[in-house]
């Protein structure tokens, strides 16, 4: 009976040493993926044809981009008309034509601070992105509107696509969430994902 009892608690202890093990492993994996130094998606850059005549805005280019992503291929008149047969949608609701969902924040509010813009934005932005959602993102200085891919340095870098450019140069490029906040003052945030 003694040798079957001291049999029982070698496979007990040795169960609760792998339990606690696979514990471990979990919260290191999880804590990980939270402080990845950096991710980049591989989304395509779509160049500007200076060829052609196409109308549309830099938010149409990088919808297009963020769209492209997930297999919806559509010329930019597409989006307009499809946006215009729709009566101008919300931006939630415009994603949702396409089987996508827009989750977003807006760094607005007057009552915010700089720091806390960097850090609202930088949580967003790292945390979207490590769900593999591309982020489209409105600024005031200039007008503009990118898409945002990825990032650096725990997010203190922000990589995107440029919708301006002609060249490949527009692609990958990288600025401190910093100066997109503070300079050019990054306003609406919204990371895109399939609808569930």
């Amino acid at each position: 009976m003694r040798k079957g009892w001291s049999r029982t608690k070698r496979l007990v202890l040795l169960g609760l040493i792998l339990l606690v093990g696979l514990q471990l492993s979990l919260k290191f994996v999880v804590e990980r993926e939270m402080l990845k130094e950096e991710k980049v998606l591989q989304v395509s850059f779509i160049q500007l044809n200076p060829s052609t005549e196409e109308i549309g805005l830099c938010m149409d280019r990088a919808i297009q981009m963020a769209l492209n992503y997930y297999g919806v291929k559509l010329s930019i008149s597409e989006i307009i008309a499809n946006r215009y047969s729709m009566n101008y949608p919300s931006f939630e609701r415009e994603m949702a034509y396409y089987g996508l969902k827009a989750d977003g924040i807006n760094l607005s509010f007057s009552n915010l601070t700089d720091l806390e813009r960097i850090e609202i934005a930088k949580q967003f932005i790292t945390s979207r992105i490590n769900q593999g959602s591309p982020i489209v993102v409105g600024m005031q200085v200039p007008a503009h509107s990118v898409l945002i891919v990825g990032y650096k340095n725990q997010g203190a870098i922000v990589v995107y696509h440029d919708p301006a450019g002609f060249t490949l140069d527009y692609a990958y490029r990288r600025r401190s969430i910093e100066e997109f906040v503070t300079v050019n003052r990054m306003v609406n945030l919204w990371a895109i994902s399939k609808a569930d």
